[in-house]
């Protein structure tokens, strides 16, 4: 098993928590980087308004776990058929 197909298996095992996981993630930067901003001498108050919002949609994201799908294990799926199917390829060559 590839490390790929190895991920791609721990992840689709716990998507919800994966899910969450990363939105967790995603929401703690933008707080930190909004925290940047205001902290700032001279914010700036579209960067602030722009960050905001994304945590906003944060917030909503953390429900729909088809963004992770769509954002992380679509494209893993999409690897690892390419690599079975280079192996495959390798292993018609050598014959």
């Amino acid at each position: 098993m590839t490390r790929d197909e190895a991920l791609l298996q721990a992840i689709e095992k716990d998507l919800l928590q994966y899910h969450r996981q990363r939105m967790a993630q995603r929401k703690g930067e933008q707080s930190a980087a909004l925290a940047a901003e205001r902290a700032k001498a001279s914010p700036d108050s579209q960067v602030i308004e722009q960050l905001r919002l994304a945590m906003i949609q944060t917030e909503r994201d953390k429900g729909d776990v088809s963004i992770t799908e769509r954002e992380v294990v679509e494209p893993l799926r999409e690897r690892v058929t390419k690599e079975r199917h280079g192996d495959t390829s390798r292993l018609k060559r050598s014959e």
